[in-house]
């Protein structure tokens, strides 16, 4: 993404779909499955929807190597709203906030501080450049990425995008307009 320009082209899409799909298609033919939490009226956002699927492959793919034995991934989505606390990462406004969280081996703590580095990895025969492209795509749409991690406990990253301000009424939500 980033050796080539890497400007997302947006459209405004509700993300529910898109991160069961996303999710699912990584995970097929492994030993891992994944358990939703997905808020309800989660609001919509302004993505490039093959750059957030690649974002949330890459991040499912790097959990599903953390547990080689199997196990479950959960993924979580929530509306959230970010104050002035969070200004040199964020701009204050509304945002989705996707966790994805394994249960696998953790991530060393000298090693969280250069995981979106580019072609750092602890793994042979990869680039190194998975996270780093996920860091680049979620910057360049106006978002952040996190991850932090325990040995032996697991590994939760959370992406921030913002929330957009167009939202498209489902049939739901007609009726609960109809009836107020």
């Amino acid at each position: 993404t980033f050796s080539r320009g890497g400007a997302p082209i947006v459209k405004t899409m509700p993300i529910e779909q898109l991160l069961r799909d996303s999710v699912n298609f990584a995970l097929s033919g492994s030993n891992v499955r994944c358990d939703f939490f997905i808020t309800s009226n989660l609001k919509n956002v302004d993505i490039d929807e093959s750059q957030i699927r690649q974002v949330i492959n890459n991040i499912v793919i790097n959990a599903i190597q953390a547990m080689p034995e199997g196990g479950v991934i959960k993924v979580y989505a929530e509306n959230t709203t970010i104050g002035s606390e969070y200004i040199n990462l964020l701009k204050p406004g509304k945002y989705i906030k996707i966790t994805i969280e394994d249960h696998g081996i953790g991530i060393p703590e000298d090693n969280l501080l250069k995981i979106f580095d580019p072609y750092f990895t602890t793994k042979q025969k990869k680039s190194g450049l998975g996270l780093t492209s996920a860091y680049s795509i979620i910057k360049n749409h106006g978002g952040y990425i996190t991850v932090e991690s325990q040995i032996g406990v697991g590994t939760k990253c959370h992406i921030y995008l913002p929330a957009s301000s167009v939202q498209f009424f489902t049939e739901e939500n007609v009726k609960k307009e109809e009836s107020i």
